[in-house]
């Protein structure tokens, strides 16, 4: 710790302008004073900071070193400064999202909130454990479909999302899939070998009509589902709102309609972040997202449980 930031102050600005007498004149002090800093800063290190070669100042290795530091830091204070002195400091806030809807979805919809907040800065963590990083406190807030149980954490509502059955329409006609019965024979696509992931669907189905699966392709992402089903390699269960696209493009087909559960995401904040005012304006603005060019895939929810409710319907995210 410097007994005086005065005089290291003096130090980089003769190390930035080269010289004694140009450093005294841009803080209006006289060279005399600027070369008693030095000298006194010196004493304070202990070690040599600068040396003059040809009447011009040079600096030491452990001049440069300190300047390093120095140049940056005091250029981090005058960025401040200007902030302060326009009214506009930069605030920045972390969103946790899981992947795919993070990536799909808020990606694109933030736009507008940083085009009316210049000075907010917003910083993404997608994953699919987001409970870890927001009470860590390594997220400001998070967006997710899994439920979150915590006295210390407020619950809002925002979508529901819907889910399908897809496949690539060459392997829905070759093996004439038309019924939920039908998928026992063909290769399904899950994040599992033991097809938790397809739960949702059996749920939804009558002991008589749930198929039992021979062939399963294991794959741990959401998109490299959707990826292996546009292949044909085999009829994958995902969230209407990710294959959009690819519905509409005929990429993929609808292989069956069901009334299957439905996910709810929800923002997760910390009760005593909730007053910030990062945290507010981020909160208003998601749920004020329209979502009108996915249809009935994400629809807004009506009413909003109090804190530390659980939405039902939540089961996984993605």
């Amino acid at each position: 710790m410097f007994a005086d930031p005065n005089r290291l102050r003096v130090f980089t600005e003769v190390a930035r302008l080269g010289s004694f007498g140009s450093a005294a004149a841009r803080l209006h002090l006289t060279p005399s004073a600027v070369s008693h800093a030095i000298g006194r800063l010196e004493e304070e290190v202990g070690l040599p900071l600068v040396r003059f070669v040809a009447r011009r100042v040079q600096l030491t290795d452990a001049g440069q070193r300190l300047f390093e530091v120095s140049d940056r830091s005091f250029g981090q204070l005058e960025e401040v400064q200007l902030h302060l002195a326009s009214g506009a400091v930069a605030e920045h806030l972390t969103i946790g999202c899981t992947v795919e809807f993070g990536t799909v979805v808020l990606v694109r919809k933030l736009a507008p909130l940083l085009r009316e907040e210049p000075g907010l800065r917003v910083h993404f963590h997608f994953s699919n454990e987001l409970a870890g990083p927001l009470m860590a406190g390594d997220v400001d807030l998070i967006v997710d479909c899994r439920v979150h149980l915590h006295p210390q954490l407020e619950t809002i509502e925002l979508f529901r999302e819907k889910y399908v059955v897809v496949a690539a329409p060459a392997l829905v006609e070759r093996f004439a899939l038309r019924a939920p019965e039908d998928l026992g024979g063909v290769p399904v696509l899950s994040m599992d070998l033991r097809c938790a992931w397809w739960e949702r669907l059996l749920r939804a189905l009558p002991g008589p009509r749930r198929p039992t699966f021979s062939h399963v392709l294991e794959l741990n992402h959401l998109r490299g589902m959707i990826g292996a089903a546009c292949e044909g390699l085999g009829v994958a269960l995902v969230p209407r709102y990710s294959v959009a696209r690819e519905l509409a493009t005929g990429c993929l087909a609808e292989v069956f309609a069901l009334d299957l559960e439905e996910d709810r995401f929800c923002i997760y904040q910390k009760t005593a972040w909730s007053d910030r005012g990062k945290n507010r304006r981020m909160v208003e603005f998601l749920k004020r997202l329209s979502m009108e060019e996915f249809a009935d895939a994400i629809t807004p929810v009506r009413g909003t449980p109090g804190r530390g409710h659980a939405p039902k319907g939540l089961k996984r995210s993605k």
